[in-house]
C-alpha cells in the first residue's frame, strides 16, 4: 500500500541527487529515511496515549505523526531526511483528524495530506535545471 510513496520519494531523491545535490547520494537519502523511520518508532512506542478519542500516532512512509485531535488538522515540520530539507526546514505537512478519530485518506486508501510546503521550490529547481543544461558536457 506505501510502496507507490516510497518509489515516488526515492525517484525524487534520484532526480534531485543527479540534478542539484551532486554529493548527496540515493543511498545516503534512503539511510537517512531508515533512521527518521526509527526515531519515529522510538517516539511513538514512549510517548503517552491521550484520553478519549483521536487519531493514532503513525509513520505513513513520509512524515511521523503524533496522536491527532478529532476535527483539527495537525501539522509536523518537513521530514529532515529530504534531500532538499534545507530549501523547505521551516516547512511544515498537514494531515486532518477527523471527528472519528481517523486520519483523512483518499479513496485508494493512501493518506490525503497537505505537503506542498516541503516540495522543492519550483522556480529553483527551474534554475538548476536550467544552469545543468547550460554547462560543459
Amino acid at each position: 500500500m506505501w510502496g507507490a510513496h516510497v518509489i515516488h520519494l526515492l525517484t525524487v531523491s534520484v532526480l534531485w541527487s543527479s540534478e542539484i545535490a551532486a554529493g548527496k547520494m540515493l543511498k545516503d537519502t534512503l539511510e537517512e529515511w531508515k533512521r527518521y523511520h526509527l526515531e519515529c518508532h522510538k517516539k511513538m512506542m514512549y510517548d503517552p496515549y491521550p484520553p478519549g478519542v483521536f487519531c493514532n500516532r503513525t509513520f505513513d512512509m513520509y512524515a511521523c505523526w503524533s496522536d491527532g485531535l478529532p476535527n483539527t488538522t495537525a501539522k509536523v515540520p518537513c521530514p529532515w531526511y529530504l534531500p532538499w530539507h534545507d530549501q523547505v526546514r521551516n516547512g511544515f505537512v498537514f494531515w486532518y483528524c477527523g471527528s472519528d478519530g481517523q486520519w483523512l485518506i483518499n479513496s485508494s486508501g493512501y493518506p490525503l495530506r497537505d505537503f506542498s510546503q516541503c516540495e522543492l521550490d519550483d522556480s529553483l529547481r527551474k534554475a538548476q535545471v536550467s544552469w545543468k543544461n547550460q554547462r560543459i558536457p
